[in-house]
């Protein structure tokens, strides 16, 4: 019987994973001036803030006029990522965590997803700066340029997932085995 709670479980936790992510997405797309308050602005603050450059509000999105001036925009918002970081720790805490304790872990999941996100970003866009700093230097061509844009982006994103997941895992796995553990242990009574 364990074994059929298990799989329903994670086939709800699962569909509500997928939910979270198209249900971002299209919200992305639904409200693009807010996309860019949320979650281009902070990036694109941060980024302004360990460059030492100032950061200007465009009709495009956000410029940041350091020694190689670039030009943030809607698609450089995160949300993506934040789709995958926030459907995958829905995915862990509907199957991990119990259901009593659920309501309260939302909340604490989505502002971390956001947070998350947000640091990721700002360190994409750095990481993206310096890299696109060296290939102007040495006159690489557009096309070398949006590849090394769009693996400068893995580079960052993939470890911060695989990270945040194994922390995750480990964390509500780690309580969930403790709370059966203390739910199948009988009390001892005092004689």
């Amino acid at each position: 019987m364990p074994r059929r709670n298990t799989i329903s479980r994670t086939a709800v936790a699962a569909v509500s994973g997928v939910l979270v992510m198209g249900g971002m997405i299209s919200l992305s797309k639904a409200f693009p001036a807010h996309i860019m308050a949320f979650f281009v602005q902070p990036a694109a603050t941060i980024t302004s803030i360990f460059l030492g450059a100032p950061l200007l509000r465009t009709d495009e999105g956000f410029l940041i006029e350091a020694s190689r001036p670039f030009l943030i925009v809607a698609e450089c918002s995160g949300v993506l990522f934040f789709s995958v970081l926030l459907s995958l720790l829905v995915f862990l805490a509907v199957k991990s965590v119990p259901l009593r304790t659920l309501a309260v872990s939302l909340p604490i999941i989505i502002a971390a997803s956001y947070c998350i996100t947000i640091l990721a970003n700002a360190m994409r866009l750095i990481g993206g700066w310096y890299v696109g700093t060296m290939l102007s230097a040495h006159s690489a061509s557009s096309a070398v340029s949006r590849v090394a844009h769009e693996w400068t982006g893995m580079l960052v994103f993939i470890p911060i997932l695989i990270t945040v997941y194994y922390l995750a895992e480990r964390r509500l796995c780690d309580e969930t085995q403790s709370a059966k553990a203390a739910y199948k242990t009988p009390k001892k009574s005092r004689a």
